[in-house]
């Protein structure tokens, strides 16, 4: 099956970036399938989280990263590639392409061929949260949390291809616990609706294209690394961060990092991923989901 989930907060969202006082609109799918990992421990335990895994090793579930929509209107990454058309002319019209994120879905051939045109487009607002810690032995210290509200109508969505309903019960548990950081503080929570794919989307998910733009960050296996890189249009991203994991250490640990393609690269073929151990020292592994989702562009 592959379904859409949309999410629309009701409360804000703090998405890092590296920097507790920023966020962002949107969570990548390794971040995604982390917090989903982690409340299936939750729900069920150990050994039914690591199902997960295996559907992930198996090619039975995959995820996208998530982006943002609004109302019925799907966005999705703007392609890494090289664009010619009139608009490289204009000035006004290359800074607008430069600080462009995300187009729609149906205006991929559009923009493909040099004839889009960016409009002024707000998902919502960033703020930042004034906080103070107090500690009983200490002077209190005063620190600033980023976060991201959604306007009116807008919100974020993933897709995912799964053959095991599980991934309902973790979405719906994820809901009321909120996803993102800060969710002891009342971030992240959401509702949430599913449907099928859009007929024009689901096409470009199954036909044949002459290129494929990847929806989710992720990395080619060791033997498939060579071609994969031939004649590709890529952004490479860094993955760090803390474990979010009682058990993993004494207290809070940095997974590895691990660098891979960003959603939005563009190659000339479709290729298998990996999930990765990013352990360093801890008492379990870390699974980093790095796996693509391809749409034909």
């Amino acid at each position: 099956m592959t379904t859409i989930f949309k999410l629309s907060f009701k409360t804000p969202v703090h998405f890092g970036t590296g920097r507790l006082s920023t966020s962002t609109l949107c969570i990548h799918a390794d971040t995604l399938f982390s917090a989903m990992y982690i409340e299936a421990i939750r729900l069920c335990g150990e050994q039914k989280a690591f199902k997960l895994y295996e559907q992930c090793t198996s090619g039975t579930l995959r995820i996208s990263d998530t982006f943002p929509y609004i109302e019925d209107t799907l966005y999705v990454p703007k392609p890494i590639m090289t664009i010619s058309g009139e608009q490289e002319s204009d000035s006004s019209l290359k800074k607008r392409f430069k600080n462009l994120h995300y187009i729609p879905v149906d205006e991929i051939d559009s923009f493909k061929s040099g004839n889009y045109i960016p409009k002024d487009t707000e998902f919502g607002k960033d703020s930042v949260v004034h906080k103070v810690q107090i500690s009983y032995n200490d002077e209190p210290q005063p620190y600033n949390v980023g976060n991201f509200t959604y306007n009116r109508g807008c919100g974020i969505y993933f897709i995912a291809q799964y053959e095991d309903d599980f991934i309902f019960d973790i979405i719906d548990s994820l809901s009321y616990t909120g996803i993102g950081g800060k969710i002891s503080s009342g971030y992240g929570k959401f509702v949430y609706t599913y449907s099928e794919l859009p007929t024009a989307l689901a096409a470009r998910m199954t036909e044949d294209y002459k290129q494929y733009m990847t929806l989710s960050v992720c990395l080619p296996t060791n033997e498939q690394g060579d071609d994969v890189v031939n004649g590709a249009q890529y952004t490479l991203i860094r993955r760090s961060g803390f474990v979010q994991s009682e058990k993993y250490a004494s207290s809070p640990r940095k997974h590895r990092d691990i660098y891979c393609f960003a959603s939005g690269s563009v190659f000339n073929r479709r290729f298998d991923g990996i999930i990765s151990d990013v352990s360093e020292g801890g008492t379990h592994p870390v699974y980093k989901y790095m796996y693509p989702m391809f749409i034909g562009i």
